[in-house]
């Protein structure tokens, strides 16, 4: 899959991707969430990019740990060939574009806790489910369907 080569990163997005391991991202797209900072407290356990969407989740920046990203915008082909996996609200479009550049996809939000994120993380980043999503993704590539 070949990213959108027009897409510029903000520098603070660009050197929040420079400053470490590849974070996980997570996106939430049109799923209203009912306890926010339920959520909130789970997810900044995790070094991670975090796409807002519709969640809610509201903190300002410097409540922001140095270890999340909160993303306003950005194409999914770009970043999820940027990040080590991706959890995320189960819409389409973007399980295709992860499933697409074979990047795991682990845990539905509205069965998060932090011990099944930590396991879902753990299991996503094994070499033998990258192997396989990048097999996925290989076989989706090479489709002639829609």
């Amino acid at each position: 899959m070949t990213p959108d080569t027009n897409y510029q990163p903000p520098q603070e997005l660009q050197d929040f991707l420079d400053a470490g391991e590849l974070p996980i991202y997570i996106g939430f797209g049109s799923i209203v969430v009912n306890d926010p900072l339920k959520l909130t407290t789970i997810i900044f356990e995790a070094r991670a990019i975090i796409s807002k969407g519709w969640s809610n989740i509201s903190v300002s920046d410097a409540e922001t740990p140095s270890n999340i990203f909160l993303l306003d915008k950005c194409p999914h082909d770009w970043l999820f060939l940027r990040v080590s996996c991706v959890i995320h609200h189960g819409g389409a479009g973007t399980t295709a574009a992860g499933v697409l550049v074979g990047c795991p996809t682990p845990v539905p939000y509205n069965q998060l806790t932090t011990a099944k994120l930590a396991s879902a993380i753990k299991t996503a980043l094994k070499a033998s489910t990258k192997r396989y999503a990048e097999d996925i993704g290989k076989k989706m590539r090479i489709e002639t369907g829609v």
